[in-house]
């Protein structure tokens, strides 16, 4: 079983190869099914829902025979089984473990703590431990800056480093000002899990919080002028919308009047339009107008469409879609999406235009930063063969990054570990819970 997307239900394959397969299937308005976890029967797996009405993660037990499904609970993190009858998830940042019944396939008391201070990675609900069937628990303690501890780096077209902005951080999604002076990015709290933006000075060398909600902000993008971001947040309560704040300090202003969830993905270059990701059975790329706060679906499907990004004329959007099943990136004529060109060719995600319009770069499968030469004369354009520049060190799905004007690459580069993350055991954890 695996996802093969960020808003995806599961796939199954058969061990020998083959095709891949839906396994379940979106009920309503879900947004993503993840971590799949087989039950000791290996026909039963437990696997998580994200759902839109409360923004959390429920449980489910699955079928690998049937379609049919059955609701356990609500976890905020990825789940696991463990022997002698137990789902262990996190909350918080406290690991639990809640008595469960193979035989009934549900749970059969409360869940008790067994672990405080875990890990927790919120963007993607992911919780950062493992169980063995014989009473061990492994886990990253959140306050240790071990894995997910990263710094922004400048690295040129050759992969060769050029400068750091900030410390080390749980850090990511940098986004660079026009002017080229700042860099906003999301910087996770490690006691809460929580992420807030941060704004750093390259001239000055300094750094300041920018969203201080007590609620999870990510995914800045900046205002044409530099004087606003916009950016992702779960400020009213519920699933992700999308806000905006000027830079100099404000009110966060939500700029739809329903709630999301829906997160941000870029802002044209002549200060009309947002670029949204907006999650209902798939992930779909929507236009929100500022003008009238309007959205409008700019590309819709049976399959995930995410990450736009306007070229800096606005005339062109590029885009990562699985609709062959592998990620891919393309560009779509803007903003009517009548024309369309593959521009990966085995695999790709995460465009970026270079800052004059001249070039494009993804991410390709292999974790390679791809450069693509684009032309555009009389209206006719054309994009040319991908060339690998460097190894980015960073996952296709999970990478963010942004290009200077200068053409130097910022990145967050994971801190080495002296070969090992940081982690805490429990031996015989199931003897401490008859305590």
């Amino acid at each position: 079983m695996f996802v093969p997307g960020i808003a995806s239900p599961l796939f199954r394959v058969s061990a020998a190869g083959g095709t891949a397969a839906p396994l379940t299937k979106f009920a309503g308005r879900e947004g993503a099914h993840r971590y799949p976890w087989f039950l000791p029967d290996g026909r039963h797996f437990l696997y998580t829902v994200q759902g839109h009405k409360t923004g959390t993660r429920n449980i489910y037990v699955g079928d690998l025979d049937s379609t049919e499904r059955r609701e356990i609970g609500e976890a905020h993190s990825s789940v696991a089984y463990a022997a002698p009858g137990y789902l262990l998830f996190v909350r918080g940042t406290s690991l639990l473990a809640q008595p469960f019944s193979l035989s009934k396939l549900q749970t059969t008391g409360d869940p008790v703590p067994i672990a405080e201070h875990v890990s927790y990675q919120r963007l993607d609900n992911r919780a950062l431990f493992t169980s063995s069937q014989t009473g061990m628990v492994a886990y990253v303690p959140a306050n240790t800056g071990g894995l997910g501890t990263s710094q922004l780096t400048w690295v040129d077209r050759s992969g060769k480093q050029a400068g750091v902005v900030g410390a080390p951080a749980l850090v990511g999604q940098p986004a660079i000002s026009p002017d080229g002076n700042s860099v906003a990015a999301t910087v996770q709290v490690p006691q809460t899990g929580l992420h807030d933006i941060w704004i750093y000075d390259l001239k000055r060398g300094t750094a300041f919080p920018f969203t201080f909600n007590s609620r999870d902000n990510g995914l800045p993008v900046w205002s044409p002028d530099g004087s606003h971001l916009a950016f992702t947040s779960t400020f009213g309560g519920g699933p992700n919308n999308i806000y905006r704040k000027p830079v100099a300090g404000g009110a966060d202003e939500a700029l739809e009047p329903s709630p999301g969830p829906r997160t941000s993905s870029d802002w044209s270059q002549d200060g009309r339009y947002i670029i949204e990701n907006v999650v209902a059975k798939t992930t779909e790329i929507w236009v929100l107008p500022l003008s009238d706060r309007k959205a409008f679906p700019y590309l819709q499907g049976d399959y995930n469409q995410t990450r736009g990004k306007l070229s800096p004329n606005g005339r062109w959007l590029a885009y990562q879609s699985d609709e062959f099943k592998r990620g891919e990136v393309y560009i779509r004529s803007f903003p009517t999406p009548a024309r369309k060109w593959q521009v990966s060719m085995n695999g790709g995600s995460n465009p970026v235009w270079s800052r004059d319009g001249k070039e494009l770069f993804f991410v390709a499968a292999d974790g390679k930063m791809m450069a693509v030469d684009v032309t555009e004369s009389e209206g006719r354009f054309s994009p040319g063969v991908p060339k690998a520049l460097f190894d980015a060190g960073l996952p296709p799905e999970g990478s963010f990054y942004d290009v200077a004007k200068d053409g130097r690459f910022l990145l967050p580069k994971p801190i080495e570990q002296g070969g090992s993350v940081p982690l805490e055991v429990i031996v015989n954890w199931p003897a401490t819970l008859k305590k």
